[in-house]
């Protein structure tokens, strides 16, 4: 039995280990052409369910070559995925970390246990991981007492092998027992087995080839006679325009072009020799083949607003509007924010080979199996006979979860027989899908009572979840309303972005939350240890952390701050310092000082770059990056037009992890949390410096110059 088909069977909660060394190989597709091979095991896996935190499906498996081998179907992004695996593993099993292998995102060898999204990754994967490997070594030592046979109580354990503590010719190596002797015992993870975990502080385990470039990215994959294919991709919202056939013979004639062709409604196709072949026929391509379509399509928050209709009630708790009447004093505001792209270094890149009714697609994705799915949809191949083999991925975050451009290659290699490599251009990347994060507007009205304790919040929220602006403050009486619009009227579509649904909540509550503070003469900081549900040890760290209240900040820089709770399980908190120039209204980010409670940390380097890279984001996206459009078309289409944080806007940082929310027997994550807190804790900052209130995002120097200018009249 294939082990896909034998994880289709056992379903998603189960943790298979096996003791094997038989095997077969198969030719690849892709490295048959250099003669090498791809290994596929075929073999009886023994195996048992265990679920110690949430829903799992992972293979381990101990090779005769004394490595293990680890498989799941996530991918790595960078976030350090690869090397927590190892650490765990190693850890566990007591051996060095170079006897552990980790296989990802492969639909013929791994399970599919979801998207490669948030923190989930190790939260549930990693953590799952750890608990099963506590239960496997009970395994291996019980087969091992059993095969020297003696009693239980009489081994040890010690770097992968079972052993008479007072013998040592009676050992016997895990790799060496055999499979049909495993007797499988009950799943025992108690917490106090769970917190036997520590960091052991290892290294990115790709570190090397990183800064070596020796990792291989899809983009550098050549199958065979591998040739560039693409698509047409005009400027203009995708929602706005069907296709007609083309005449194609201005695209034929460029040199390097090898064949072009017209693809129903996915538009008219080229493929060429290499890739600046294809851009240039592609170019060539008349726009005649665009067909307006008749609906009207909403462009921007005014249109929002007149179009939005009521999708759904966050939270409706007490009553709102006889509170809000009662108390003296009230503040109603309202923030807006802007459209912004995922904008990764790496576009989407997948490799195809089709042929006899089977597809091989190597992709840049977050999600081989929904991948497979795609893939299949298009080529009308069945799922079976779809393989992807996840690549590693330059940047996803949440942009490369469900992309088309593995489905786009294998379709082109469908109808040309030949391997096809569909590498988007960074245009494409702007304009190909038409997706964004969209513009949220969110109005704001709280009720406080003389002491600072806020009585009545209501939220009316325009073009998102709204999931920013629960479960961090205890109000009684509190109404959170979404106002949406269909996306299928939406001139720019919604795109899952890192930090969504709380990257716009969060800047308008945590904004509001201060002017609501200055409203009353109250401190920020008090005013939020006031009313936060758990955020106090948080706010207290960062604080010290950037000597509030015993720093005075020169003229012109400030102090602000921001806390979000994330998925109701990480908790954050930033302080930030900021510097502004009131002639130019320039901002600079002196400081940042972060403190997050996210449970056991597994490897405290990775979440330490993680949270750093997170928070450089949200600085770019907070100060700089902002998608342009006109009535029809997205303008912005590459770099040059899309301002992007550089080293010299990075500030001095500074992050600390403390365990005080929960029971702390769990990582809960942190891959999106830090994100969302830069908008209000900058916005913040800069009233403590100057004076003036920023009601929307991007923080530019025009729109703060703005704002003084008009403070000052």
């Amino acid at each position: 039995m294939k082990r896909r088909d034998f994880l289709r069977l056992i379903g998603s909660s189960t943790m298979a280990f096996a003791v094997t060394s038989c095997s077969d190989r198969k030719a690849n597709p892709l490295f048959g052409k250099t003669g090498q091979e791809l290994e596929f095991v075929d073999f009886e896996i023994l195996c048992r369910s265990i679920n110690p935190i949430r829903n799992f499906s992972e293979l381990v498996l101990f090779k005769d070559t004394k490595r293990v081998e680890v498989y799941t179907g996530r991918s790595e992004l960078g976030q350090g995925l690869t090397t927590v695996l190892v650490s765990i593993v190693s850890q566990a099993f007591e051996i060095e970390p170079n006897q552990v292998d980790v296989f990802l995102a492969d639909t013929n060898l791994c399970p599919d246990d979801g998207p490669t999204s948030g923190s989930s990754t190790t939260r549930d994967i990693a953590w799952g991981i750890w608990g099963a490997c506590l239960e496997i070594k009970d395994d291996i030592i019980a087969e091992g007492a059993k095969l020297l046979g003696v009693d239980l109580t009489e081994v040890r354990f010690s770097q992968g092998t079972v052993f008479v503590e007072k013998g040592t010719k009676s050992r016997i190596s895990m790799f060496e027992m055999s499979r049909d002797g495993i007797t499988f015992t009950n799943p025992n993870t108690t917490p106090q087995r769970v917190q036997m975990y520590r960091d052991a502080g290892l290294k990115s385990v790709r570190a090397l080839d990183v800064v070596t470039g020796k990792l291989k990215y899809a983009g550098d994959i050549m199958a065979g006679t591998c040739r560039y294919g693409g698509f047409f991709t005009p400027p203009e919202f995708r929602t706005g325009y069907k296709f007609q056939p083309v005449d194609l013979r201005a695209t034929l004639a460029v040199p390097g072009v090898i064949t072009a062709g017209n693809m129903g409604q996915r538009g008219p196709y080229v493929v060429a020799e290499t890739f600046p072949a294809l851009q240039e026929g592609l170019a060539m391509i008349d726009r005649k083949s665009m067909v307006p379509k008749k609906n009207e399509l909403v462009k921007n928050l005014s249109q929002v607003r007149e179009h939005a209709i009521l999708r759904k009630t966050v939270e409706d708790t007490g009553n709102v509007e006889q509170h809000l009447k009662s108390c003296r004093h009230t503040l109603s505001e309202t923030y807006t924010t802007h459209h912004y792209n995922v904008a990764f270094l790496e576009p989407q890149t997948s490799v195809a080979i089709v042929s006899d009714d089977e597809a091989h697609v190597w992709d840049s994705t977050q999600h081989a199996h929904r991948q497979q799915q795609v893939v299949a949809r298009y080529t009308r191949i069945p799922v079976e006979r779809v393989h992807i083999t996840g690549t590693n991925v330059g940047g996803g975050f949440g942009g490369k979860i469900g992309h088309k451009s593995g489905a786009e290659a294998a379709v082109i290699a469908q109808a040309t027989g030949l391997p096809i490599k569909r590498m988007y251009s960074r245009a494409e990347v702007f304009q190909r899908l038409s997706r964004a994060k969209e513009e949220v507007a969110v109005d704001l009205i709280s009720g406080v009572d003389d002491s600072g304790k806020i009585i009545a919040r209501s939220a009316n929220i325009y073009q998102d979840e709204g999931n920013g602006l629960t479960e961090i403050y205890d109000i009684p009486n509190s109404r959170i309303r979404l106002f949406q619009v269909s996306q299928k009227n939406m001139g720019i579509r919604h795109a899952t972005i890192r930090g969504t649904s709380f990257t716009q909540d969060v800047f308008a509550m945590e904004s509001h939350m201060s002017s609501l503070a200055h409203s009353i003469s109250m401190d920020p900081l008090e005013f939020r240890l006031k009313n936060a549900l758990w955020h106090q040890d948080l706010l207290h760290t960062a604080a010290e952390m950037i000597g509030y209240g015993a720093y005075q900040p020169p003229e012109d820089h400030g102090l602000g701050m921001a806390i979000i709770n994330h998925g109701g399980q990480q908790l954050g908190a930033l302080f930030v310092e900021v510097g502004v120039d009131r002639k130019t209204g320039r901002i600079t980010i002196q400081r940042m000082r972060a403190a997050f409670d996210v449970g056991i940390v597994m490897c405290e380097t990775t979440a330490t770059i993680g949270v750093i890279g997170a928070l450089i984001w949200g600085l770019s996206i907070t100060m700089k990056e902002e998608l342009k459009f006109d009535e029809s078309r997205i303008l912005t289409n590459s770099f040059a037009g899309y301002d992007i944080a550089r080293f010299s806007d990075i500030p001095d940082m500074q992050v600390k992890f403390i365990k005080t929310f929960g029971d702390g027997l769990s990582p809960r994550g942190c891959g999106e949390m830090p994100l969302p807190l830069i908008a209000p804790a900058v916005a913040n900052a800069v009233y403590n410096a100057v004076g003036v209130r920023l009601f929307s995002t991007p923080f530019t120097a025009e729109r703060v110059l703005a704002a003084i200018r008009t403070q000052a009249t």
